[in-house]
């Protein structure tokens, strides 16, 4: 087994998570990109789990995404600044394992892009014509913070296309001009730029940290690497996703939601989207609602395990009912 072999087989029995912590100073002395070596193990695992990657035109975005499992299908949907399989490493073996889980990158993001006017309504569109495309008459949705935002708005544009949906720490319509300028407080940031498209390692580091409620100790140089693989690209498009957000905030909900089925998930200490807003979102939805103790903004990263048994009792529940 040559060293890079070895190295990979760590990451798989320590890495449960959004990054190795405890071989980052190996992946120093060889010389490798942490960032590369991480997401080619997870890839790796991908494929082990029997997910196969496709590339594929879909209307006019050119959409990546892994496909696998057994079972109703379930897309899951990443947020902003991620891709599928790094945020949900901590799913993939137990969904697919009572699912088709279907892992997209969405639209700007990944190795997912569209020459279109980046929207919210281009990456809702380019996913329910990815449901269409593989043949799926219903699929249920789950998305996580921006992902959330595109699972509301699918389930929107069709209700019968879209099952049940699993919302986690995604405000939808709840997220106001007042909110913004209380996160943006607590953040010490002039707009939601400099939080979610991190101009240096600095604010890369402030963007994991915010994940966790106990964020991992990482050297400089890891964040370093992650700024360079993870997030020096697709600016412009963010910016604009970002942007095109706001005023959205009456047409989210404005629609009857009594007959959905939903779920919402949240970080008891969010410091993106406070639990106040999980518990709005699941009143507006009829929802169950469900806090995850001792976790930040990514509940499913920090506490997967715990996670994943929430998201899989309810699925497997009549009606989607805890």
């Amino acid at each position: 087994m040559n060293q890079a072999d070895w190295i990979r087989k760590k990451a798989r029995n320590l890495g449960r998570g959004c990054l190795i912590v405890p071989i980052s100073l190996l992946f120093l002395l060889i010389g490798c990109s942490v960032s590369r070596m991480y997401h080619s193990t997870l890839e790796s695992k991908a494929k082990r789990l029997g997910l196969v990657e496709h590339r594929v035109q879909v209307g006019e975005s050119d959409v990546h995404y892994w496909i696998g499992g057994s079972g109703p299908p379930l897309m899951i949907l990443h947020g902003f600044g991620g891709n599928g399989l790094r945020t949900w490493a901590n799913q993939i073996r137990a969904l697919s394992s009572q699912h088709t889980i279907i892992v997209p990158d969405l639209v700007w993001f990944g190795e997912s892009s569209s020459e279109q006017a980046p929207s919210l309504n281009v990456q809702a569109d380019t996913f329910l014509a990815l449901i269409r495309q593989l043949g799926l008459k219903s699929v249920d949705v789950m998305g996580i913070s921006y992902g959330g935002f595109v699972t509301i708005q699918m389930k929107k544009d069709a209700d019968d296309e879209v099952g049940r949906i699993i919302v986690v720490d995604s405000p939808g319509g709840h997220f106001g001009e007042d909110d913004e300028a209380e996160m943006l407080a607590r953040f010490d940031a002039e707009n939601p730029e400099a939080i979610f498209i991190p101009k240096d390692w600095k604010a890369v580091r402030t963007l994991i940290q915010l994940v966790f409620h106990h964020p991992p100790w990482l050297p400089s140089w890891v964040y370093r690497d992650v700024k360079e693989e993870v997030f020096s690209h697709n600016h412009p498009e963010h910016r604009v996703l970002l942007t095109e957000l706001r005023g959205r905030e009456p047409e989210f909900f404005e629609q009857d939601w009594s007959e959905t089925e939903a779920l919402v998930v949240w970080g008891e200490h969010d410091p993106v989207f406070p639990k106040a807003l999980g518990e709005a979102v699941s009143e507006t939805l009829g929802a169950d609602f469900v806090v995850v103790e001792d976790a930040g903004h990514g509940p499913n990263m920090e506490h997967g395990r715990r996670f994943n048994r929430i998201v899989l009792d309810w699925l497997a529940s009549e009606r989607g009912n805890l």
